[in-house]
């Protein structure tokens, strides 16, 4: 007989990570029954203030035992290294032919303001644009960071926004949950889902062990890296993708 002694911490992020995958699927109004074939191993996490390893790794990948096991019978357990997903999440874009520029531009970023924080999104040049123009500033990062200084964040996000551009005040957890704004997201369900139509949707596809969407069509219309994600991990596992993308994609 073997034994292997596991790591306090490791025991509890695991414990951690099955409460937050419950919490996940009873918003996906999916069968509970389901959660006792996850498991969780390694204790890496996606780098993020909130638990996105939960949803990335372990809702998606139950969800696709789920299918696996339509018409064959009790589906496959699921046990997610917390680590490898994390690199495979991590990973999204390998260029071919081409130099991927740099994820920000020279503005974009977090600003200390008169009385708290706030970030400047300007990779869309309108949205840099309207930045500069409410900040009555040069295109330096040095020219912005004293120009900011000189507003509270409330009143330098409703400006920029006002101006077509993009920024949003930082607050703490509790400061956003006493925000109006925060207040009406709580109240929302954490994933909203809408039927159209009557009855259950029909159809003759079926889906295998061995790519469990095969045969899936899936149209990409989607903006920023979420969208890609979300469609390669769908790609993994069988679906065929097509992505579409404006040409102008930087000056949106």
């Amino acid at each position: 007989m073997g034994w292997r002694l596991t790591p306090l911490a490791e025991v509890t992020r695991s414990a951690a990570s099955q409460r937050w995958a419950k919490h996940i699927w009873r918003a996906l109004d999916l069968d509970e029954a389901a959660l006792g074939r996850l498991a969780f191993r390694a204790r890496e996490e996606l780098p993020s203030a909130y638990r996105v390893s939960d949803l990335a790794a372990g809702a998606a990948a139950l969800s696709v035992s789920g299918l696996i096991g339509v018409g064959r019978g009790r589906p496959p357990r699921v046990e997610v290294d917390r680590r490898l997903a994390g690199l495979w999440f991590g990973w999204s874009i390998k260029p071919i032919g081409w130099e991927m520029p740099a994820a920000w531009d020279p503005i974009a970023g977090d600003y200390r303001t008169g009385d708290g924080w706030i970030r400047l999104h300007t990779n869309a040049p309108r949205h840099r644009a309207a930045a500069l123009a409410v900040l009555d500033c040069r295109e330096d990062r040095g020219d912005v960071t004293t120009a900011v200084e000189c507003w509270s964040a409330d009143e330098l996000e409703a400006a920029v926004v006002d101006a077509g551009g993009c920024a949003a005040a930082m607050r703490t957890e509790k400061a956003w949950a006493e925000h109006p704004q925060g207040a009406a997201v709580a109240v929302e369900p954490l994933v909203a889902m809408k039927r159209f139509g009557g009855g259950e949707p029909k159809w003759d596809w079926r889906p295998s062990p061995e790519r469990p969407l095969a045969g899936i069509r899936v149209l990409d219309l989607m903006r920023v890296l979420a969208g890609p994600v979300a469609t390669r991990l769908l790609a993994g596992y069988g679906a065929s993708v097509l992505r579409i993308d404006a040409t102008r994609l930087g000056t949106a």
